[in-house]
């Protein structure tokens, strides 16, 4: 490494022998979250915190522990959806990876977006799929960057859903039927002290 020296009076300083700053690889769970809607409104069973921590639901099926919309079959925003859950952590990160954890009726996530609370770098489409992603339940939909990890630091996952996308699980002649997100994982780079 070359480096160049600056002489000022009887002082010299060294520049540009400063080491990049040191990362370390972190999983995040949310630790907040609001949605577009909740199950049962006023309720904390399948209340937008239910997706905040860990995973807690055991297996495939309709459980109060996880995040679910209060309809199943919303009208649709022009954008191609018409539900949506933000999740905030309790760090800032090089984003790697999301993880969504659908534990009801996968295949409703039409789009995942990475955000800074405190708007210090643009909004970041991670994944889009305007037909969604049906998979096995329980599932996890991952999302990674290609290039490693963003350029920017960010604490705010939303999940952009379309619930149309699935059809009626329990028969009752229902058109569509409910889906759970029990917990988003944002996966990441964080700066060493």
């Amino acid at each position: 490494m070359k480096m160049r020296f600056l002489v000022a009076g009887s002082l010299t300083l060294a520049v540009g022998c400063v080491p990049p700053p040191k990362r370390e690889r972190v999983e995040l769970w949310a630790v907040g979250a609001v949605a577009s809607s909740e199950g049962i409104p006023g309720n904390t069973d399948f209340s937008a915190l239910q997706a905040t921590g860990m995973p807690d639901v055991g297996g495939c099926g309709d459980d109060p522990r996880a995040w679910s919309p209060e309809t199943a079959d919303a009208p649709l925003d022009p954008a191609g959806w018409n539900e949506w859950l933000e999740l905030t952590y309790p760090d800032y990160v090089f984003v790697h990876a999301i993880r969504v954890y659908e534990t009801y009726n996968p295949g409703t996530i039409v789009a995942i977006d990475v955000e800074a609370s405190d708007q210090s770098a643009p909004t970041i489409r991670l994944y889009s799929d305007a037909n969604g992603e049906p998979g096995a339940c329980p599932s996890v939909l991952a999302t990674y960057v290609d290039q490693g990890t963003t350029v920017d630091q960010y604490n705010r996952v939303v999940v952009y859903l379309n619930t149309n996308l699935i059809g009626d699980a329990n028969a009752n002649g229902a058109p569509d039927d409910y889906n759970a997100i029990d917990a988003v994982q944002l996966v990441g780079d964080r700066f060493i002290d």
